[in-house]
């Protein structure tokens, strides 16, 4: 599947991906109960990225280097010899930290 994301203004995934909304692949039916979801407002980890239908499909971690959970594939853009911006990104933080 393939599906609309939609970035929180001033996530580390906005600033990633340089807009406020990009399509990504997933196989999963996965998610998130939202009862939690409204809990990730109080805390250092926030909601980064929803889906069309506001389901919440990536997470991050305020404060760490790298700390990006997603309930999508982003390494499903090499099928299509793309190199997607989160692996990108994480290569930098890592190699920042080395």
């Amino acid at each position: 599947m393939k599906g609309a994301l939609h970035f929180e203004p001033g996530s580390r995934l906005a600033k990633i991906y340089g807009c406020e909304s990009a399509h990504e692949e997933y196989h999963c039916s996965f998610g998130l109960n939202p009862h939690y979801a409204e809990r990730l407002s109080t805390g250092p980890m926030k909601v980064a990225a929803r889906d069309e239908e506001g389901s919440v499909r990536a997470i991050e971690l305020d404060g760490h280097p790298f700390f990006i959970a997603t309930l999508f594939q982003p390494e499903r853009s090499a099928l299509h010899n793309r190199l997607p911006p989160l692996v990108k990104a994480f290569v930098a933080a890592v190699a920042a930290q080395a």
